[in-house]
């Protein structure tokens, strides 16, 4: 799932069944927690509501760049996060 999200793809693998989208969602939120505020919200803005990266620097009042580090810096985090989880 998370290389879905970092190849900029929003929807799940159709193979998931319910119950296993939501324990992914469940295993992504708790992790979230764990990432710094700038990441959490530069995530959440790009993939749970579809912001592009201007529009999450307007939001967040950060020069793009910095959102372009927070969005990868965010994703690996997440990504070392969840995989630990497996």
């Amino acid at each position: 799932m998370l290389t879905a999200l970092e190849n900029g793809e929003q929807d799940l693998p159709k193979d998931l069944s319910p119950d296993e989208v939501l324990d992914r969602r469940d295993l992504i939120d708790r992790n979230l927690a764990h990432l710094s505020d700038a990441q959490r919200r530069a995530l959440e803005l790009a993939f749970f509501t579809g912001c592009s990266q201007a529009e999450i620097a307007a939001a967040m009042r950060t020069p793009i760049g910095n959102v372009k580090n927070h969005l990868r810096r965010g994703l690996l985090k997440l990504r070392q996060l969840v995989e630990r989880h497996d």
